[in-house]
């Protein structure tokens, strides 16, 4: 008897708790797009029972998981038969604060004519890219901010100097000339002072504050644009204890101000802008959220990357700096938005502890 016959073949049991026990979800799927069997991470991956999921097509699971998922089933499985293998990675909204991404690998057996799907869960491996990704662009915003930064001031400060010479002896015409130039000039030395503000490391000026009253004292500033533009502003709060959080109340004020006034520019009259705020398992939930024009899903991707922008006249420096901010306060945001609905910014922050600094009360102020 040859080695090879003395192998134990494993038993059919043996395949069956392999399937079953994966980490992984995997579905058996027959040649007419009809789940057969899934194994035990049904719940964990899409939150569905064994019950609603066999029987189902397959389509079920990709309107799950990518609702924009239009191709017919039939066709679908013909291209993977002709192929015999097939992987993706595709993005799960499972929550307005839950983004995953899975990677599917189907497989076509020819011996039993059926479809092995196998989703994985790389979020973590996919959020590391992205914050990679991120990093390098605010590297490379820092590089040339501090390259240009000196280069630029100078004659900035020769040309307001000579504005300031020339209106004692301008007449009515030239000083509105002279006013257009300071506006511009004042417009190039706010776009670098944001590309300045992007490359510099956090300041450790932090300390414990209410968000609550952070965001009522913001709306507060804004009230009277949205009165003027006809947009109505709501706030809501559904919360158990003060929302305290530990940070920088200036940059988190300038956080606050960029979202809103994007929310309020993207409307017209008859617009909705709601605030949301709320506490789930130890954290802060604030969400921002507009009845405006709304972002393809290219501009939702883009929306985070240095000097992009969908607004005529926009830096693209905004939002960059609310997400290093956000991160910077040990946050996450998300984005979430339809053509002609609206768009949704969620932002999440650990609660602060106790006795870190001493907060300010529910009723205070924090406007400077």
């Amino acid at each position: 008897m040859s080695d090879f016959d003395k192998i134990q073949i494993p038993s059919m049991k043996t395949y069956f708790n392999a399937f079953r026990h994966s980490a992984n979800f995997m579905l058996l799927v027959d040649h007419d797009g009809k789940i057969r069997d899934v194994n035990e991470m049904h719940a964990v991956f899409i939150n569905q029972t064994r019950q609603e999921l066999v029987g189902q097509s397959i389509s079920e699971i990709f309107s799950i998981i990518d609702p924009e998922c239009d191709t017919p089933v039939q066709e679908f499985l013909e291209n993977i038969k002709e192929q015999g293998f097939v992987e993706s990675i595709t993005t799960y909204q499972r929550s307005p604060e839950d983004t995953r991404y899975y990677h599917i690998t189907i497989h076509y057996d020819k011996e039993t004519n059926m479809f092995i799907v196998q989703m994985s869960d790389c979020t973590e491996k996919e959020n590391l890219q992205i914050q990679l990704a991120h990093s390098g662009s605010l590297s490379a915003v820092g590089q040339i901010a501090a390259s240009i930064a000196h280069e630029i001031r100078n004659p900035i400060t020769t040309l307001k100097g000579f504005t300031q010479l020339l209106k004692v002896s301008a007449t009515e015409d030239s000083i509105r000339y002279i006013a257009v130039i300071e506006d511009e000039i004042e417009r190039m030395e706010s776009i670098l002072g944001e590309m300045l503000i992007l490359s510099k490391p956090s300041e450790k000026k932090k300390s414990v504050f209410s968000l609550e009253v952070l965001v009522r004292d913001m709306v507060s500033i804004l009230s009277p644009k949205a009165v003027m533009d006809g947009v109505e502003v709501v706030q809501e709060a559904e919360l158990s204890s003060t929302p305290l959080i530990f940070g920088d109340p200036d940059k988190m004020k300038q956080v606050l101000l960029n979202l809103f006034k994007n929310g309020l520019e993207s409307m017209q009259t008859g617009g909705k802008l709601t605030i949301h705020l709320s506490e789930y398992d130890g954290k802060l939930i604030l969400s921002v959220t507009d009845t405006g024009k709304g972002m393809t899903h290219h501009q939702v991707s883009q929306v985070f990357m240095p000097f992009f922008s969908s607004k005529p006249g926009g830096t693209g420096l905004g939002l960059p700096f609310v997400l290093k901010t956000v991160e910077d306060h040990g946050g996450t945001i998300a984005v979430e938005s339809h053509v002609d609905i609206g768009t949704k910014f969620t932002m999440t922050f650990p609660k602060a502890k106790q006795g870190v600094s001493s907060p300010l009360n529910s009723e205070q102020s924090i406007i400077s």
